[in-house]
């Protein structure tokens, strides 16, 4: 396999890369399932989470975390539209919206290993010209699955 000076396979993204050793430590955990950041802002926490069935198949799920409350003591508006505008376009790519107890909303989609590295990269971009909403402090823990 051909390596870029930075050691990165030619032709792969560090997404891709990254899905392999995500689901090593996935089989290698007593929940068969990893969880690996890929991104996070003030507003916004994206990750990717692995799990191996008992039959052997891999499934992979991507997890955008948005805030919307969070440490507010006053009502913002703008905060609320600007979340509620990204969750909408969420739900219309496909993913399942769960709100959380401290404020912040889980933006969820599974996908086939394939299609994985993308989706994060879309999401990358979708997150920073949203503008996601800007918290007290950035989402400190990781997802409700690690």
């Amino acid at each position: 396999m051909e390596m870029k000076e930075n050691g990165q396979a030619a032709g792969k993204t560090n997404i891709e890369i990254g899905i392999g050793s995500l689901e090593a430590r996935a089989a290698n955990s007593d929940s068969n399932e990893a969880y690996q950041l890929v991104s996070d802002g003030a507003g916004y926490r994206l990750g990717l989470i692995a799990t191996e069935g008992r039959d052997g198949a891999w499934t992979f799920s991507v997890e955008l975390l948005i805030c919307v409350l969070e440490g507010a003591a006053q009502l913002e508006l703008h905060t609320l539209e600007k979340a509620v505008n990204m969750a909408k376009k969420l739900k219309s790519r496909g993913y399942t919206l769960t709100q959380q107890d401290d404020g912040w909303i889980t933006c969820e989609k599974q996908l086939p290993r394939d299609e994985v590295a993308n989706e994060c990269e879309i999401l990358m971009k979708f997150a920073a010209t949203s503008k996601a909403p800007r918290c007290v402090s950035a989402k400190k823990e990781t997802s409700r699955r690690e």
